[in-house]
């Protein structure tokens, strides 16, 4: 089983492209956002865990879901879907919930094989934040964190943890990023 992260900048939409692919290649694309939705308020095990907890007076540590989501969804890949993962953008927003998502991959006995780092400039980004609905000043916030906070802590963890980046263009033709990102699978 192999597993990818995608890396990609906000508003960028290379990672939708490459969806569809890691589906045809029998690798669950996985999106914390669909994730999310789906346990939010219903009966699930994790929501009840979370109603248990905060019933219990417990404290809740900070990423307390995020981990319970990680540690339910990322033990193995559905049936449908036996080849590994291909974990979406949204998997993690900040530094510490990438080293929390390495460390439930690394205590399951299991680890990223690729990380697949989408470059773009914020200036491209910038062009898709109508495209999202989202307030200019917002989207233009949120760009800035990423390429001046985020990018450059995330590198630093790739590089400790010795996890293999492959640059992809955003700019390359979409037949092109199919193409290399199905050799990577």
């Amino acid at each position: 089983m192999k597993i990818f992260i995608l890396l990609e900048p906000p508003f960028s939409t290379i990672s939708l492209e490459l969806e569809d692919a890691a589906d045809a290649r029998k690798y669950c694309y996985f999106s914390l956002s669909d994730v999310y939705m789906s346990e939010a308020g219903g009966e699930s095990d994790i929501a009840k865990r979370l109603k248990e907890a905060k019933a219990e007076g417990q404290e809740l540590l900070p990423h307390f879901a995020y981990r319970l989501v990680l540690e339910k969804y990322l033990q193995k890949p559905p049936k449908n879907n036996p080849n590994g993962f291909v974990l979406d953008p949204d998997c993690f927003s900040t530094a510490e919930e990438l080293e929390i998502l390495l460390d439930v991959l690394e205590k399951s006995g299991q680890k990223v094989d690729t990380v697949i780092d989408i470059q773009t400039s914020p200036e491209e980004c910038a062009d898709y934040i109508a495209d999202y609905q989202v307030d200019e000043a917002e989207g233009l916030q949120e760009i800035a964190e990423y390429f001046e906070v985020l990018y450059p802590e995330v590198q630093k963890i790739l590089l400790r943890k010795g996890i293999k980046t492959e640059i992809f263009s955003a700019d390359d033709d979409p037949r092109v990023t199919n193409k290399k990102f199905t050799e990577l699978l």
